[in-house]
């Protein structure tokens, strides 16, 4: 149970950043998009 526990907070932790890289990636491009427009 403790195992299972221990993986669910990690996979959230690791979409968590993932979803923190794609938001910043994305901020990015739309920066990039209005300097282009």
């Amino acid at each position: 149970m403790g195992e299972n526990t221990e993986q669910t907070t990690n996979r959230k932790t690791e979409t968590t950043a993932q979803m923190n890289e794609l938001n910043k990636a994305l901020l990015e491009i739309k920066k990039n998009y209005r300097n282009l427009a």
